[in-house]
């Protein structure tokens, strides 16, 4: 694997970068992807530019001194280089992909390849996602607020000590910028292609000495960018608006409280699904289901509904306590959230009237952490505390197929607790050792029942297809150990191990008695070494991990052939994944920046003990790319005092990933580049900044999602965006 790996990376990086070349001929670019903010601390990448803060580990630390795999970016890189979706986010990011059946709600992410590649609400994905320290249980509501942020931070290979919810690949933290001492704000509006408008503003308000608010909001819509040429509509289009009201108060020198309630809105047309069609019997080829012949043009669809519909209400409230203790200092947060979601669509995006879902689902979740830390120069520093979660997820879905339907309804109710520390001890000026371990003890239960509407009984009652309860408890010891060498001020060496861990839970989609099954939990035990350094007064960066992880009864979401489909989570496999992950930062001048970054990965199955999944040994991973490469280019020109013009330019190039289990071709993507080129023209005197951007500049045609549908050999894919371009003006006071 080794040799292939180093002969696709030389040819396949070489395209990347003439890729990035010929956009950086268009002029385009923004500001770096990373930049020092001191008030608040930020996160970042840049070199030569100060230090660089995350909280990772749940204190601020400099990033070059953080024993972990990290992709980080402050809140100006994520706005000017218009990284403001998930899919952005994972174009930027080696090692992150994304995928989903839905546009907005439902994401499924994936880091060095692991991945949980369902669609149910019941079942909890192998990332987690943090909104200002809180996990957000539900899907749907975890991109709500990715609007005036101070940092997003990607932290790769388990988090089973530190954080909420243990989670087997590592999590994505998203920091909401917080109130300072100083007047300030900004307001952003777009305009682009497809009549996408939209604004963004914050402002920071100090009443007086103790109390300062900030208020933050975002406005965004766009028609579709595909066609349906059975109604003559563009699709794909959404609306989205959202809300943020932070309050901080310092009742003393030592005591500081923050309060934060939010709310956000999408409504969106889901993305269409395009049907490659049957796979006849002996070929390799797709045909055309029901004599129907799909449209030719990537972004053109067929389908006879016009109420095609994806709703998002979320909204929720957090309170962060800190308090100095004099040699330690204590921090309580307090959650809660509410996310409602619905969804209706058509699933064969065909004249025929295949199948259709309507999905409901409710969450209602809080939340309560203690931590109490050291704040000494002892050489023991120490991190300790308490967890409690409790969700309540309520869900109707209905679905029909060929004129039948299905009307399947769940409550489930989970409550969570735990307790973990961690301790650093410094040996000697150079030597730390770390370790850590977290009891996590859960609850966990579910109500089920699905009728079918076309069949009654005797009374004129639907029958019941599957009425059931079960409740389970999953509890597991998590640890971790580790070792860093400080070689020079700019230079760390660092190894660890991790034993992971992912709760368990129940499928959600069941339709008949067999479907209705409780999965144990994930468990990997992870290594990774690293090297993290700086050269040249910082006019270098250069970052690089090395990973193993082995998994065990690994989670798996199957479709299993047959006349009705049915699906399967169920424990069935071992795993493993290894590979290498590179940062390099080169600033020759101050003006100049360019940045490689990559990740090489080997994902597969090891063995599956379910007899009719037995085909799924020696498989890759779903979302597994063995190579994913990112590079871009800057460079600021000074025009006269306080006046600069950044062109920039980046790409990113993924290899063959596949959409499910099976290794299947048809339900994957070739390789292929995406390359953005941006624009910005900045008077930092008057506060204006001036945007131009195009994403996508080669109008590459790619895939988000494949899902194949064995019963009738179809298979419903969803589109990358096209080529799209537009401008931005904000305005800093």
């Amino acid at each position: 694997m080794g040799g292939f790996l180093l002969t696709q990376q030389s040819t396949t990086f070489a395209y990347v970068t003439r890729s990035l070349l010929a956009a950086a001929l268009c002029g385009c670019s923004s500001v770096a992807l990373a930049q020092e903010r001191p008030e608040p601390q930020s996160a970042g990448n840049a070199p030569g530019e100060g230090e660089i803060i995350v909280t990772a580990q749940r204190r601020a630390e400099p990033l070059q001194k953080v024993p972990i795999s990290i992709a980080a970016f402050d809140g100006a890189a994520l706005a000017q280089s218009h990284i403001n979706d998930p899919r952005s986010l994972a174009v930027a990011t080696p090692g992150l992909q994304i995928a989903g059946s839905f546009q907005f709600s439902k994401p499924v992410f994936a880091i060095r390849g692991i991945s949980f590649k369902s669609f149910n609400a019941t079942d909890q994905q192998a990332v987690g996602v943090y909104q200002d320290e809180v996990f957000i249980a539900a899907r749907s509501g975890q991109l709500a607020q990715m609007y005036d942020l101070a940092s997003v931070e990607v932290l790769r290979g388990p988090q089973g000590i530190l954080y909420g919810k243990n989670t087997t690949a590592g999590a994505i933290n998203f920091n909401s910028k917080q109130p300072g001492d100083d007047f300030e704000g900004y307001v952003t509006a777009s305009a682009g292609e497809f009549f996408q408008r939209g604004i963004e503003g914050g402002v920071t308000i100090p009443l007086n000495e103790q109390l300062s608010v900030r208020f933050a909001g975002t406005y965004d819509r766009r028609q579709g960018v595909e066609f349906n040429d059975f109604t003559s509509r563009r699709t794909y289009g959404y609306r989205t608006y959202a809300g943020r009201a932070i309050a901080r108060y310092k009742a003393s020198e030592d005591v500081t409280i923050t309060a934060n309630v939010h709310a956000a809105n999408t409504k969106a047309n889901p993305n269409y699904y395009y049907s490659r069609g049957l796979v006849p019997t002996g070929t390799g080829e797709l045909g055309d289901i029901n004599g129907f012949v799909a449209s030719k043009d990537f972004y053109t669809i067929s389908s006879p509904y016009q109420n095609e519909r994806e709703r998002i209400r979320q909204k929720g409230a957090i309170l962060r306590m800190e308090a100095d203790l004099g040699g330690a200092n204590l921090v309580s947060v307090t959650s809660y959230d509410r996310t409602r979601y619905s969804t209706w669509e058509d699933t064969d995006a065909s004249p025929a009237e295949v199948a259709t879902v309507d999905y409901h689902d409710l969450s209602r979740q809080v939340s309560q952490e203690i931590r109490l830390a050291s704040d000494n120069d002892s050489p023991l520093s120490w991190l300790g505390g308490l967890y409690y979660f409790r969700e309540r997820l309520t869900a109707s879905n209905i679905t029909t197929f060929f004129g039948g339907t299905s009307d399947q309804s769940y409550n489930q109710k989970t409550a969570d607790y735990a307790a973990f520390g961690q301790v650093t001890y410094q040996v000697t000026d150079k030597l730390n050792l770390i370790a850590g371990a977290r009891y996590t003890y859960e609850k966990k239960s579910i109500s089920f029942l699905t009728i079918d509407d076309g069949v009654y009984d005797f009374s004129g009652v639907p029958v019941t297809l599957v009425d059931a309860y079960t409740k389970r408890t999953f509890k597991a010891p998590t640890y971790k150990v580790g070792v860093n060498y400080q070689v020079d001020p700019t230079k760390l060496l660092y190894a660890s191990f991790n034993r992971g861990f992912k709760t368990g839970g129940f499928n959600g989609t069941v339709f008949v008695p067999g479907e209705f099954t409780t999965v144990k939990p994930e468990y990997v035990n992870a290594y990774e070494i690293g090297l993290k350094s700086s050269w040249l007064n910082r006019a270098v960066t250069l970052n690089l991990a090395g990973f193993y992880n082995d998994f065990s009864d690994m989670q798996v979401f199957n479709f299993v052939d047959g006349v009705v489909p049915v699906t399967q989570v169920v424990n069935a496999a071992s795993a493993r994944t290894y590979g290498l992950e590179f940062d390099l930062i080169l600033r020759p001048v101050s003006a100049f920046k360019l940045q490689f970054a990559g990740t090489l990965l080997d994902a597969k199955i090891k063995k599956v003990t379910i007899a009719n999944l037995s085909s799924l040994s020696g498989n890759r991973l779903p979302l597994a790319p063995r190579l994913n490469l990112t590079a871009s280019a800057q460079y600021a020109f000074t025009l006269g005092e306080g006046v600069t013009l950044t062109p920039r330019a980046e790409a990113t190039y993924n290899s063959r990933q596949y959409f499910d289990n099976n290794q299947d071709p048809f339900a994957s993507q070739k390789s292929y580049t995406i390359t953005n080129a941006f624009l910005s023209l900045e008077n930092e005197n008057a506060g204006l900044t001036i945007g131009a951007f195009v994403k996508n500049v080669f109008e590459t045609h790619y895939l988000n999602e494949s899902v194949p549908f064995s019963p009738m050999s179809i298979y419903f894919t969803k589109h990358g965006d096209p080529r799209t371009f537009g401008l931005s003006v904000t305005k800093t006071f």
